[in-house]
């Protein structure tokens, strides 16, 4: 196992916000509502969005239901709407917890949504995040961008346990790196402390909560193999099958986990806002691994047989994909739908020749024309980061230039007077000098 300085800072490891204390036990649906909010938030903040005003998200059904190869979208809604009247009946909240000025322990509790609207006719679920909350969490994004979330790990979850649960971890190994702490890390905590972060279900026994052996099998071990199976993960516990550390008359009193960091990968890596690095996600020629590539032509539809023999042309692949993924965009905008994109691909690898524009530019394009596109790999081969810095270089710049003086002779408006012989007072004798 490589040593912790080796692999990236977890995600969700801002420990206000990711140590906060759920109202309740949700469901994976409204884990999944949770997660689309946070997503929503972090688009607008990356893409420079007016997020002063409240986010108003609109979740189409029938494109969902298409997605999924459902034939038929009502079924999705009737789950969507169970998933709707438990939040109305039991609104999403985040308590946070931090110190105040006198270092006191205080709490803030976030109401998540503002309302919800709902059209059964058209399949369409309107959600409208709360002022308050969206402003917060703005905030926390902007001072601490390691607590951006990523949503195909979430994707890939099928535990309702997983999302409090990682959230919680993470915050404690971030807490763990500050200090410094021995790698990997050992963290113990009570039963009674992990059921306040993790809320167990009530069952279906007269709507007892969980006992501790049904606990640790239902909730946290199910958590965990989501965690450890997962490839979009960050973390790994290694101690899986023996996280009992503590007993009070033979019942489960505590928990340790040992939890070790996974090395980056393109599919667990994700770019922050701010402040990133590329290290791993391509080579020095700026072209990525093929298990990179070969998961992106599969995703284009590109036939799962013909894929491993351009395995030895990583270059062709990568400059092919990434002109591809311009093009459909263009053609999907113009004619709103694309058939056989990965027919497309192949028309581009079989060509003789490509146009033979750096990766860099291509990725910058991508970026640029094709964003739905764009992920950290993209990012690494268009220098983004070195490329926004240069940006707000440029702009900073700009800013702070001194003006150059308003003449007659550089200012077309004065120049005209002047020779009306209208010149004002205050430039008669800029004309006489």
């Amino acid at each position: 196992m490589k040593k912790s300085e080796d692999v990236q800072l977890p995600l969700f490891s801002n420990a206000e916000f990711s140590s906060s204390i759920p109202s309740r036990a949700t469901s994976k649906q409204e884990n999944d509502f949770i997660v689309i909010i946070r997503n929503e938030i972090q688009n607008f903040v990356k893409n420079g969005g007016d997020y002063s005003k409240p986010i108003v998200l609109n979740i189409d059904l029938k494109k969902i239901a298409s997605e999924r190869g459902l034939s038929r979208w009502e079924p999705l809604q009737r789950s969507f709407k169970k998933t709707i009247d438990t939040i109305k009946q039991y609104p999403l909240n985040q308590t946070i917890q931090y110190l105040d000025e006198d270092d006191n322990l205080r709490e803030r509790t976030y109401w998540m949504l503002s309302y919800i609207d709902e059209n059964p006719k058209q399949g369409v679920i309107q959600i409208v995040v709360d002022k308050n909350f969206q402003e917060y969490y703005v905030n926390e994004l902007l001072r601490h961008p390691e607590i951006q979330m990523d949503i195909k790990f979430h994707e890939n979850c099928t535990s309702s346990y997983t999302y409090p649960f990682v959230n919680w971890l993470s915050a404690e190994v971030a807490e763990m790196r500050h200090r410094d702490a021995p790698y990997p890390y050992h963290i113990t905590i009570s039963l009674e402390e992990l059921q306040q972060r993790v809320p167990p279900l009530a069952t279906r026994k007269k709507g007892k909560t969980m006992r501790p052996t049904e606990y640790r099998r239902n909730a946290i071990e199910k958590a965990i193999t989501d965690i450890n199976a997962n490839p979009y993960s960050q973390l790994f516990i290694e101690n899986a099958d023996d996280i009992v550390s503590g007993r009070e008359r033979r019942a489960i009193s505590e928990f340790t986990f040992i939890v070790s960091l996974k090395a980056r990968t393109p599919e667990n890596h994700v770019p922050l806002i701010v402040g990133d690095n590329t290290q791993g996600l391509i080579d020095d020629a700026s072209i990525p691994p093929w298990e990179y590539l070969r998961d992106r032509m599969l995703a284009l539809g590109y036939g799962p047989s013909s894929v491993d023999r351009w395995r030895d042309k990583r270059a062709k692949v990568w400059r092919a994909l990434l002109i591809t993924w311009v093009r459909i965009s263009k053609i999907r905008e113009e004619k709103d739908i694309i058939e056989n994109p990965g027919g497309y691909l192949q028309k581009m690898l079989q060509a003789k020749r490509l146009e033979n524009t750096p990766f860099k530019q291509l990725a910058m394009r991508v970026i640029a024309i094709a964003p739905e596109y764009r992920d950290a790999v993209v990012d690494a081969t268009a220098e983004y980061q070195s490329f926004a810095e240069a940006q707000k270089l440029a702009l900073e710049i700009e800013k702070n230039r001194k003006s150059e003086p308003v003449t007659i002779e550089n200012n077309a408006f004065l120049k005209e007077l002047s020779e009306k012989g209208l010149i004002p007072k205050a430039f008669d004798k800029q004309k006489k000098e």
